[in-house]
């Protein structure tokens, strides 16, 4: 189904669906009349209606989106899960004083250290 075919099946459905409720507004204002009440109470039912509509129209759509993104998080939390269970090696990083390189106060006293070891002492 192309893009215009889709316009003109939804400009149907607007024409009709508009239509519909211009008649029940037109008859919730003749019982109003007819039962002496103000001509403003004849539009309060279909006012209502279309507010309970639209509603819960944008409830079902957030309450969509909310479900939705529940699910998302959840499948991301259980892969990280499943990730961190199934590796077995925790990689951490140590700082290791004893195999920097460069001149520092080691275990051999201060001076020139080299994979660990004091290189600039003669003995």
């Amino acid at each position: 189904m192309n893009a215009q075919a889709r316009g003109a099946r939804a400009a149907r459905l607007y024409k009709r669906t508009k239509s519909k409720l211009i008649s029940l507004d037109q008859f919730c204002v003749q019982k109003a009349r007819k039962h002496r009440l103000p001509t403003w109470t004849g539009h309060l039912p279909v006012t209502t209606l279309t507010g309970i509509i639209i509603a819960a129209v944008i409830f079902g759509s957030l309450l969509f989106v909310g479900l939705s993104l529940l699910i998302f998080a959840l499948i991301l939390l259980s892969s990280a899960y499943s990730k961190q269970q199934s590796s077995s090696v925790i990689f951490t990083e140590e700082e290791n004083d004893d195999e920097e390189d460069g001149i520092r106060n080691g275990y051999q006293g201060t001076g020139y250290y080299m994979g660990g070891y004091r290189v600039d002492r003669d003995d």
